[in-house]
């Protein structure tokens, strides 16, 4: 825009610029200048002018925030004027899914109440259809793109693991069961991350069993029966006894690495550790019973100190 010719706030001679430049096919001038005249006066012609312009360069976007500045009483409206059903268009090429549905069904309600608008509202209807199949095929393309990258999963460094990992919670149970048996059983993946999925299976209430490999632990458990590990008998035992029986300062220690050593051996706590009372005294000092699985702990987790 910056070679545009400056009219000091005239109309008139922005718009003749504007026809200027599309009588020589310059549509991206045409368009400027346009604007340009629109932000000294809103004229409806010109707008729709403008719209069809943005729509020829498929520049939805540019239009979707030209009716927001000039017409953002449509976000509102339940009406199926010609500039309504343009509105809602727009929103579906632009790939606003969201806004779009809100927008059709808000004027759906009014399609509804009389035959005359039948045909709109069929129009509508189908839009909603349109919309629905694109975000099925964007999830599907999610959801395939989220399965690819867990093939290579194990050769990565932890760094890269951690942040794919975020994105299991995409997936539905059948894309994810594959991936979380094989990651499981997987002596490449840091047991932290297992303990993460396991969290996730509990969440999404997958009923069914697997089986889960941890430092020297291997068992097949039935998920649904799993606690988080807050819920554990070991996590709530020990807390009824640090808040018991230890004071202020060695309590709030004990709390912090309690947690950390659960999520690190999950659901094997009670193979790690013996009881809460000798994985509290090991903590301690006061004996040596659980040092070696502590330390163990410790230096797995420290392996994720700077992911």
């Amino acid at each position: 825009m910056s070679d545009l010719i400056q009219f000091p706030r005239n109309f008139d001679s922005y718009v003749q610029q504007a026809f200027l430049a599309f009588e020589g096919a310059d549509l991206t001038a045409t368009i400027d200048y346009a604007e340009k005249a629109l932000s000294i006066q809103m004229d409806n012609e010109l707008f729709n002018f403008v719209i069809s312009m943005l729509e020829e360069q498929t520049d939805y976007q540019k239009a979707i925030d030209l009716f927001k500045n000039y017409k953002a009483y449509l976000y509102d409206s339940h009406a199926l004027a010609e500039e309504d059903m343009l509105f809602v268009s727009l929103l579906v090429k632009a790939g606003h899914f969201d806004q779009a549905k809100q927008q059709i069904k808000q004027r759906m309600i009014e399609g509804s109440r009389s035959s005359d608008h039948q045909h709109l509202f069929n129009i509508l209807d189908y839009q909603l259809q349109v919309i629905e199949k694109k975000e099925e095929e964007n999830k599907q393309r999610e959801i395939a793109a989220i399965v690819a990258e867990f093939k290579s999963f194990e050769i990565l460094p932890l760094y890269k693991q951690f942040s794919i990992l975020r994105k299991l919670e995409k997936l539905p149970l059948l894309a994810l069961i594959p991936i979380a048996e094989q990651l499981l059983l997987s002596e490449k993946v840091h047991p932290l991350f297992k303990t993460d999925i396991c969290q996730l299976l509990i969440k999404q209430s997958f009923e069914g069993s697997l089986t889960i490999r941890k430092e020297s632990f291997i068992e097949t458990y039935l998920i649904e029966q799993l606690k988080p590990i807050e819920k554990t008998s070991f996590y709530q035992d020990s807390i009824e006894l640090i808040q018991t029986d230890i004071d202020l300062e060695s309590a709030s220690f004990l709390e912090a690495n309690l947690f950390l050593h659960l999520s690190y051996y999950y659901p094997f706590e009670n193979q790690a550790f013996s009881s809460p009372n000798a994985w509290i005294e090991s903590m301690l000092g006061y004996n040596t019973s659980e040092r070696d699985a502590i330390q163990l702990a410790e230096e797995g987790l420290n392996q994720l100190g700077s992911v």
